[in-house]
């Protein structure tokens, strides 16, 4: 996926997003935009590496600085290889899906 698909997902999410929250809709509207939003949220969390180049870079920082701790024998270091793993949108999202107990099996 490409940031462009990316924004335009989000952008079509938010769009979802407020017209279930702010306008009347009818049962089977909502049920369509509410289907609509499930998928548009699988989208734009089924990336493996963030879209933004900044979070890409910091990524690539933490795991420099691991790697540095690890040839320099400081191993604690190597401990923020943890925090990569917050980085990623598929495994953020299958966390807060698994969380609000919308998994589907």
């Amino acid at each position: 996926m490409d940031k462009e698909q990316f924004e335009e997902a989000k952008t079509r999410l938010q769009e979802v997003t407020r017209r279930l929250k702010y306008e009347e809709v009818s049962p089977q509207e909502r049920e369509r935009l509410e289907k609509e939003g499930r998928d548009l949220m699988k989208v734009i969390m089924s990336p493996w590496l963030p879209v933004s180049w900044s979070y890409r870079m910091l990524m690539i920082l933490i795991t420099a600085i691991g790697l540095w701790g690890f040839m320099e024998g400081n191993y604690l270091l190597m401990l923020l290889w943890l925090l990569l793993p917050l980085f990623s949108p598929r495994i953020v999202g299958k966390c807060l899906r698994a969380t609000a107990g919308l998994d589907e099996h």
